[in-house]
């Protein structure tokens, strides 16, 4: 139990911590943006001291294309260091600090727990025109899905009853735990940011483009919005968000890897 309450605490304090490293904005104090090679990687350095993460850390990154693109995001700051710009970085730290003690398996399996409720495997059954165009536009991506990685894919409109086949879990578990951290930080924050476990990993083997994906994950919404007008600011605010992570979330997932994604099974 004390054991517990300790868990329980350190939770408590890390994401405080992670809070008030978020939502802090600092003038820019520095002139220089440099990478160092170092044992473990690339270190991101300010002024040629190195970053830390918000849990003390040093900000290192596995490959000097990841660590180019995460330095441009601090060079690109102006007068103020505004951590809400700045989602490699965040990926980065969360991948670096894992704040919550978490093994690459409990990451493996937090991430397929998208895939049973899949946004574009939740169909509707009204009204009739959506519910067809679900069919015309997702379809096909679930085919794709089935042959490149030779599993099953279930969709259903009964939410409650959607689940998809052992085997095809073990199979895309097996893919998973091929990635290393920094990919799977990628691809959780991808998940997430569209509600979608299929899509992203469409957009990363390249079969369509983050646009599409954007759209189709967005299926339902667009269709309203077709059909009763966009309301201003709002939407395209939050299609905007959404397309910044899924983009930042793929790029990590491609800049911290060793090998090329065509070799990746």
């Amino acid at each position: 139990m004390n054991n517990y309450f300790r868990k329980r605490f350190l939770s408590v304090v890390v994401n405080q911590r992670m809070m008030s490293y978020l939502k802090a904005n600092k003038i820019r104090f520095y002139k220089n943006v440099d990478i160092h090679p170092d044992k473990n990687g690339y270190l991101i350095q300010l002024d040629n001291r190195t970053i830390k993460t918000p849990l003390l850390n040093q900000l290192c990154v596995p490959t000097k294309r990841l660590a180019v693109a995460v330095a441009n995001e601090w060079f690109m700051q102006t007068e103020v260091i505004d951590q809400h710009n700045m989602p490699l970085t965040a990926i980065c730290n969360t991948a670096i600090d894992n704040p919550t003690n978490i093994t690459q398996e409990e990451l493996v399996d937090e991430i397929l727990n998208f895939f049973h409720t899949d946004t574009i495997c939740a169909l509707t059954e009204e009204p009739e025109a959506l519910m067809w165009l679900q069919k015309e536009k997702w379809t096909p991506i679930h085919e794709w899905f089935s042959k490149k990685f030779n599993v099953e894919v279930n969709a259903s409109s009964d939410l409650f009853g959607l689940y998809q086949p052992d085997h095809t879990i073990s199979t895309m578990k097996n893919f998973l735990m091929k990635l290393n951290r920094w990919q799977l930080c990628g691809v959780q924050a991808a998940v997430d940011s569209i509600k979608s476990f299929i899509l992203p990993l469409c957009v990363i083997k390249k079969h369509i483009s983050i646009e599409e994906a954007l759209y189709l994950s967005r299926l339902e919404l667009e269709f309203q919005i077709e059909k009763w007008g966009n309301v201003e600011y709002a939407h395209d605010i939050d299609r905007y968000n959404q397309q910044s992570l899924l983009t930042t979330a793929v790029l990590v997932f491609h800049l911290s890897q060793s090998t090329l994604v065509e070799d990746l099974p």
